[in-house]
């Protein structure tokens, strides 16, 4: 996979913003310490993502989805 990855951390959160190529953009939200995922949503839903821009999927099935919809 060919992608370009720069990461932050924020209290909680640790955020990793990947160009991948064939995908685009994206954005991947780790919550470290706490099982609580409403922290996430609390936080991306002040710059406009709602939870069906959300995925729990990995780059790799992100890829073959791509691909498969590519060839058909």
């Amino acid at each position: 996979i060919d992608k370009t990855r720069i990461s932050y951390s924020l209290g909680n959160l640790e955020f990793d913003f990947d160009s991948v190529k064939g995908l685009g953009e994206l954005l991947e939200v780790e919550l470290k310490n706490s099982d609580d995922v409403s922290v996430i949503y609390d936080y991306v839903s002040k710059y406009g993502l709602v939870e069906k821009d959300v995925t729990y999927k990995g780059i790799q099935v992100l890829m073959k989805e791509a691909y498969k919809k590519e060839t058909n």
